[in-house]
């Protein structure tokens, strides 16, 4: 009896310590996106001088804001786009309110590959109207951290 008692307090304290070890982990991650990110790299496109000052910024709050240019334009006019994320793990979800077809929140999500304190790189994998991708359609896009808060 006194071995099946310290066989199930070894098994609890071993998830308690291991579930509050991933939380610390994506505290940490959550941390190290925050902040302005400037578009480096955007798969094998070679990028004109108004792509290169595209950004995107991750707020506390779990807001974004993606600063780009509209559709390559030669004169580099630019718009701003506000939606959310979540980061769980190696996965950042955005959540753009109003985008899906026929309305909707529309949802992407991105694959991280590169996190640290200087570089952020991701390609997506699913969004809710084509579920996942095809490898041919996964882009990696990679961005320098320009500003942290």
């Amino acid at each position: 009896m006194i071995k099946k008692l310290l066989l199930l307090t070894v098994i609890v304290i071993s998830i308690s310590c291991s579930s509050s070890d991933d939380s610390v982990k994506k505290l940490s991650s959550e941390s190290s996106i925050i902040g302005v990110w400037q578009l480096t790299a955007e798969g094998d496109e070679e990028l004109n001088s108004c792509k290169l000052n595209e950004t995107i910024t991750f707020s506390e709050n779990g807001d974004v804001q993606y600063y780009y240019v509209n559709n390559y334009d030669p004169n580099c006019e630019f718009s701003t786009q506000d939606f959310t994320f979540t980061l769980e793990d190696d996965i950042l979800t955005f959540y753009i309110e109003g985008q899906k077809d026929g309305g909707g929140t529309y949802i992407e999500k991105q694959q991280i590959l590169i996190l640290n304190d200087q570089t952020l790189s991701y390609q997506t994998v699913w969004d809710n109207e084509k579920d996942e991708y095809a490898d041919q359609m996964k882009t990696i896009y990679t961005f320098k951290k320009t500003e942290s808060f």
